[in-house]
């Protein structure tokens, strides 16, 4: 089968976006299909790097497309990043059309970007078109933004009446009526959709983990663990200023609990401004930036993973931590609560619950893994069994038949 692949994010090892766009790529064309990926121009060095050390990579092609210069100012500073992928799109459509024309493809299939509020234009071709897994209509209990700040509020509250908006959205009909298939990567996003698209559609994971990155090495368990993580953005909506406060509260019985938060972001100062406030800054390892490749390390330097984000559609770095042993405690909500349960962490339900309930249901989950090895051992074995469970090839397949 000739595929096109429209994936706007794809880089070879990066995490999010890029590495979806890139895995989806290779897996599909692993099970047989000629793949074509339509994608960004200033992604091909990293792309032709990486294929020209890939001998056994022969099906699949890479085509590059980019908005001439004078209109990549949308996007400086990744705040007109998903207007600029709206004319990416609508634009690239020429170059689409042409390539169709001369190779005929049996299928098309958008994967990046995965938003929900965004559209696409692939029914033009007039070819069976998967639409997905997309996400972005998960929703941050109200009662838990407290804390987001007023830059935070207004973001989100624009975000759910953008949701809102998809019941009636014009362009939304136009990008997935004509779907094949349509998928979503929770069941928040499900839901959001218009309900004559509902039962055409499924819910299905569009991350995956390198089988080669799970740890099958028995995790040395102190009987007292006190290093917890949080890998991610340093963003309102990642929930820091609740795992920030629990924080403080497992720093009442473990005082030598230290926290590495690696990431950076536009909640960067504010995160560290309330550290300072509740007094827990000088327990903190700002880590910063770190290159994908490394975090490897510091996942193993570490016994739980703290990741208390109120809408993620995925969890990359959930994943991630899982297939390196780290127990979980997340909140019921997104893809972290649809991809953690209890044999790999604690999961706490956040609908319905005030702050201050929040706080202490995170703390409590982090203090009994910080006192049971036992547990943190059950935990970590589910954690990289989940994970082999969800490596990349056998997530791909559940959407691609093999030749």
């Amino acid at each position: 089968m000739k595929v096109l692949l429209s994936a706007y994010a794809c880089e070879p090892h990066k995490g999010s976006e890029p590495g979806v766009g890139w895995r989806w790529a290779l897996e599909i064309s692993k099970l047989g299909h000629e793949v074509w990926v339509l994608t960004r121009r200033n992604n091909r060095r990293w792309i032709e790097g990486e294929l020209s050390t890939m001998e056994d990579i022969k099906n699949v092609h890479f085509f590059y497309y980019d908005l001439p210069k004078y209109l990549s100012f949308w996007k400086r500073g990744g705040r007109g990043v998903y207007l600029y992928y709206f004319l990416w799109q609508l634009c690239s459509l020429k170059v689409v059309l042409k390539l169709h024309n001369s190779e005929n493809f049996d299928q098309a299939h958008l994967i990046t970007f995965g938003g929900i509020r965004q559209p696409n234009f692939l029914r033009i071709l007039n070819v069976p078109y998967i639409v997905g897994p997309i996400g972005g209509a998960e929703k941050a209990p109200w009662r838990l933004r407290c804390g987001y700040g007023p830059r935070g509020w207004l973001l989100d509250a624009i975000r759910d009446i953008a949701n809102i908006w998809i019941k009636v959205d014009p362009l939304f009909y136009f990008s997935v009526s004509k779907a094949s298939s349509i998928y979503t990567k929770t069941k928040a996003s499900l839901a959001a959709l218009p309900k004559r698209y509902q039962t055409k559609a499924k819910c299905r994971m569009e991350i995956g983990i390198d089988r080669s990155s799970a740890v099958r090495l028995h995790r040395e368990c102190s009987q007292v663990a006190t290093r917890f993580l949080y890998v991610g953005r340093l963003v309102y909506w990642k929930g820091m200023h609740l795992g920030l406060a629990a924080f403080k509260e497992v720093l009442l019985e473990i005082p030598d609990a230290r926290l590495s938060i690696v990431g950076v972001g536009p909640d960067e100062k504010r995160w560290k401004k309330i550290a300072v406030e509740i007094g827990i800054d000088k327990n903190i390892d700002w880590r910063g930036w770190v290159p994908h490749q490394e975090i490897k390390k510091i996942y193993l330097e570490h016994d739980v993973f703290l990741f208390p984000s109120l809408h993620d559609s995925s969890g990359n770095v959930v994943l991630e931590a899982l297939s390196f042993g780290l127990p979980i405690v997340c909140f019921n909500l997104g893809g972290p609560g649809e991809i953690v349960d209890s044999t790999c962490g604690i999961v706490v339900e956040a609908k319905g619950i005030t702050r201050r309930t929040a706080v202490r249901e995170l703390a409590t989950g982090m203090l009994l893994l910080s006192r049971s090895a036992k547990k943190r051992t059950v935990l970590a074995t589910g954690g990289v069994a989940k994970a082999d469970k969800l490596a990349w090839h056998k997530v791909v397949k559940k959407l691609y038949p093999k030749v």
